[in-house]
């Protein structure tokens, strides 16, 4: 719920209303077959199968979505939650598979976080948020954006040129790559002249 708060920041009052069914539905749940459907309600796994297929083409890997078949989402959610956790370890079915294949350094990993990619995501965002920076006054002038607090957006812009921690700007940062991204496709959505298209 905090970040949730955190990621509306900058958004107009009128506009920062939760649904709290959807925070509900997101974040309480009494069984793993709850928590299956409400991550794909919330179309959590579509998204990260999204993040793995750009990774992985990245590095010459394709990605087929398996896990956004049905048949298998349906079988994962029969197989009883005791067999995903071992000694209070997660992902216990993975780990298994890949013994025979991997060393045991990496099968014992807990953290899902990767923090070289973490931080090398940081410091993109950080180095981009200072040249979004300099569009906002075009970005005002976008009738579209008519829902962002630009008076709160450019105060903690000042507030953040003293302090210069990227963990304390990264809300800050993430929300401005947002609206780069809502007024490119508002401009070209609403501009009578489609974009030329690269053959």
């Amino acid at each position: 719920y905090k970040s949730y708060k955190k990621s509306l920041r900058y958004l107009k009052m009128e506009f920062c209303h939760h649904d709290r069914r959807e925070i509900k539905r997101a974040v309480h749940f009494r069984s793993l077959k709850q928590w299956f459907i409400s991550v794909i309600y919330s179309h959590y796994l579509a998204e990260r199968c999204e993040v793995w297929y750009i990774q992985g083409l990245r590095q010459g890997i394709a990605y087929r979505f398996p896990l956004l078949d049905r048949r298998i989402a349906e079988y994962v959610m029969q197989v009883p939650a005791k067999h995903f956790f071992r000694g209070g370890v997660g992902r216990s079915i993975m780990r298994e598979i890949c013994r025979q294949y991997l060393p045991e350094r990496i099968c014992g990993w807990q953290s899902k976080a990767d923090h070289t990619v973490i931080l090398h995501y940081r410091k993109m965002l950080n180095d981009l948020s200072s040249e979004l920076e300099k569009e906002i006054a075009e970005w005002r002038k976008n009738p579209e954006l008519y829902f962002i607090d630009f008076g709160r957006l450019e105060k903690d812009l000042d507030a953040y040129r003293v302090c210069c921690e990227e963990n304390e700007r990264y809300y800050l940062n993430r929300s401005l790559y947002f609206f780069k991204m809502l007024h490119e496709f508002t401009r070209v959505y609403f501009s009578p002249v489609a974009p030329a298209q690269e053959s």
